[in-house]
């Protein structure tokens, strides 16, 4: 576990530099690693980052892949609360796509989990 957040760390850092190369591969690092180790939660976090580098670079729709996989772990391992984020940036991707039926649809699941993630 460690591992992995020292190298979260140094992915961070690397994207607020910029280097958006290096802290992609930083994340990748940790979305494997964590598949390979079955750490849903971990995996979860680098796939929102490795979202949010693809819609920095202009691909919003790569960011939607990795932006709904983040969902889905955070939701296999019961953290509703953690999903609410990359729901959102599921929601801002398909605004920037010109998806906007889908952005208000994306937004309402998100609405959805809040209240569910409350009343837990």
């Amino acid at each position: 576990a460690a591992e992995l957040t020292a190298l979260t760390g140094l992915a961070r850092i690397a994207f607020e530099r910029g280097d958006l190369d290096r802290s992609r591969e930083l994340n990748e690092r940790v979305a494997a690693l964590s598949e390979q180790r079955g750490d849903r939660w971990n995996e979860a976090h680098a796939r929102n980052n490795l979202g949010s580098i693809e819609f920095s670079v202009g691909d919003p729709g790569e960011a939607v892949r990795h932006y709904l996989r983040a969902t889905e772990l955070f939701q296999q391992i019961g953290q509703r609360a953690g999903a609410i984020t990359p729901l959102t940036n599921v929601a801002i991707a398909q605004k920037h796509l010109g998806q906007y039926d889908d952005a208000a649809a994306t937004l309402d699941r998100a609405l959805a989990e809040c209240v569910q993630a409350r009343d837990r």
